[in-house]
């Protein structure tokens, strides 16, 4: 008994040890991730953050993202617009995407979904339309339509109100159509 605690004790400081070898390796890896993106981030221009979010958004995830930039902008809303399109163009799924997104940066997040969602969606209805010769306000009125929607779907009301659900979707009116 009297060699086999020492051994034990000895072998636990060991694991610990390792462990925290790992766990220093790890947030280490992490605070390199979280220092390029901030880096990256504040060099580029408006028109470049999307490349900027790709780019970080397996590293560090939409959560992580959003903290650095609510920390160091906090009415980051306009600047996560193009991290909820990148979010949405990974996951091509509208209930996930805002779940990632959640109300970060004070909606911001979550408007990109939309904008990009509506790109997607106007982009198949606009072929839809150009194979069928069809005049494209038929397009407009399936847009309000599934505007209506998406603001009444429990899934965005969870995490939004229908008003800045409904503000989203002029981002993404404004998006599609060129501003």
């Amino acid at each position: 008994m009297k060699t086999f605690l020492p051994r034990l004790i000895g072998g636990l400081v060991l694991i610990l040890v390792i462990l925290g070898i790992g766990l220093f390796v790890v947030r280490a890896r992490d605070f390199h991730n979280r220092d390029r993106f901030r880096l990256a981030f504040e060099n580029a221009s408006a028109s470049n953050r999307r490349a900027v979010f790709e780019e970080s958004f397996e590293k560090l995830g939409a959560d992580k993202i959003i903290k650095i930039l609510e920390k160091e902008y906090p009415l980051c809303h306009d600047q996560v617009h193009d991290l909820g399109k990148v979010v949405f163009a990974e996951t091509k799924d509208l209930a996930e995407s805002i779940q990632i997104c959640r109300d970060g940066c004070t909606g911001g997040c979550f408007h990109g979904v939309l904008m990009e969602a509506f790109r997607d969606d106007q982009k198949q209805v606009t072929d839809d339309l150009e194979q069928k010769n069809r005049d494209g306000h038929v397009w407009l009125d399936g847009v309000k339509e599934k505007a209506a929607e998406l603001c009444d779907n429990d899934q965005v009301l969870a995490f939004h109100k229908k008003g800045k659900c409904i503000h989203g979707v002029g981002h993404a009116f404004s998006y599609i159509s060129g501003y």
